[in-house]
């Protein structure tokens, strides 16, 4: 620690150790003391007028070690308060109670503040005072930048490995994304027919999926979230009410015909590295998979389960009731999850306007796995637009929905203002 004060020599047995102080293991006392042995102490060691130790541990062992008997010694009263700062930052990396999170923001304090009275130092300096790795410094300095920046997700880290795998898997994420741009190419000559430009956020809008995907040559998607008719006709069951909105045919036709027409366009709709997450019955659980896995994606043969508060009973006197719901997860190129998810949740049915409305709370825990401030998501059949909101409260940045029905979409709309004015 470079100061302009002199120092003063205290008895090496007069030094107190406070019994509250808590430190990391003192490392590699035997090899300062080779070097204060040839070349004498650097930096005297910090006390309180009492001689209580306040920095300087491992050079105070070290002459234990030799068997000195005074030590150079600043007083803590005597430092000008940059200095003070310093050595009680320096006293914070090396303190074994410190959380995590803590551990980061004295590390980058510490590393910021020493910048700022030093021209030439650097993370190895830091990394030599706190005892660590240059490495090691260079992460958790990244890690504490980025918990200043407000990043929520790694407010949900257990610790410093959990918090730098995600800040790898976002800028991995980040990469692909900026690749992605790089490879679409609009053609010059045509003019899509839902022209979405990257400076405009939300399009929701009435169009037949079947339909639409013929003629789409706009740009593509890293997040489609496909909420079809199940094909169990459900709605000729008493289960489904009287719904006067346009929609499709809950048949097996129908479903088979929705999920073709994705799986044929996977390269108009998805760019390289991409997720799916897909709702479908268990009757066609065989069929779906083998559609999806021969289109090239990579299916997670556990669906994720949205356990309901109540459901249908398919056959009162021979099984039981329904009461869950089932999507596949899927993706294509190497695209990892930003977060790792429990995959079934819980949540109780809300029927918001639509006959499969699914809640926003239960959307919003699946979504932590795909959905961050790079999302750019498409849902084919939006209906009251839960799926949007929860992919615009998770950050992200394009939403593109559609729906046969004119009242579905009006309904999807307030359901992102909502989100948007309550982030605001």
């Amino acid at each position: 620690m470079p100061t302009s004060y002199e120092f003063h020599k205290i008895p090496v047995a007069s030094v107190k150790i406070s019994p509250t102080r808590q430190r990391k293991e003192v490392r590699d006392v035997d090899k300062l003391a080779d070097s204060i042995s040839r070349i004498g102490l650097l930096h005297p060691i910090i006390v309180t007028r009492e001689n209580e130790l306040v920095a300087g541990e491992r050079r105070w062992r070290a002459f234990q070690l030799l068997k000195k008997e005074v030590i150079p010694v600043h007083y803590l009263d005597e430092l000008n308060p940059t200095e003070a700062q310093l050595i009680e930052l320096e006293e914070n990396i090396r303190r074994v109670d410190l959380t995590w999170k803590e551990n980061c923001l004295a590390v980058l304090d510490y590393h910021n503040l020493c910048m700022e009275v030093n021209d030439v130092w650097n993370q190895q300096l830091t990394a030599n005072s706190a005892g660590l790795t240059k490495d090691h410094v260079g992460k958790l300095i990244r890690i504490a930048n980025a918990l200043k920046s407000g990043d929520s997700r790694l407010e949900e880290a257990t610790n410093i490995n959990a918090a730098n795998n995600i800040l790898k898997r976002k800028q991995k994420r980040a990469v692909q994304t900026e690749i992605a741009q790089i490879s679409f190419v609009a053609e010059p000559d045509k003019k899509p027919e839902d022209p979405e430009k990257s400076d405009v956020k939300v399009t929701i809008k009435s169009a037949n999926f079947l339909k639409w995907i013929e003629s789409y040559k706009g740009r593509r998607f890293n997040f489609v979230h496909c909420d079809f008719p199940y094909g169990i006709n459900y709605d000729k069951t008493g289960y489904s009410g009287h719904e006067s909105y346009e929609k499709y045919d809950d048949s097996p036709e129908i479903y088979f015909e929705l999920l073709h027409s994705l799986s044929d366009n996977v390269e108009k709709i998805f760019f390289p590295s991409a997720h799916l997450m897909f709702w479908f019955s268990m009757n066609h659980y065989q069929e779906t998979f083998n559609l999806l896995t021969k289109a090239g994606f990579l299916v997670n043969p556990f669906p994720l389960i949205w356990h309901k508060d109540r459901g249908v009973i398919p056959d009162a006197l021979r099984g039981p009731r329904r009461v869950y719901e089932t999507a596949f997860f899927a993706s294509l190129g190497d695209r990892q999850v930003i977060k790792s998810s429990p995959n079934a949740f819980y949540s109780q049915v809300k029927k918001e306007g639509h006959i499969s409305t699914k809640p926003r709370i239960m959307l919003e825990h699946f979504f932590q796995l795909f959905v961050d401030d790079l999302t750019e998501i498409l849902d084919p059949t939006c209906g009251s637009g839960t799926a949007l909101a929860a992919a615009k409260l998770l950050g992200a940045r394009r939403l593109v929905g559609l729906d046969l029905s004119k009242d579905h979409v009006e309904t999807s709309k307030l359901a992102v203002q909502k989100v948007r004015k309550s982030q605001e």
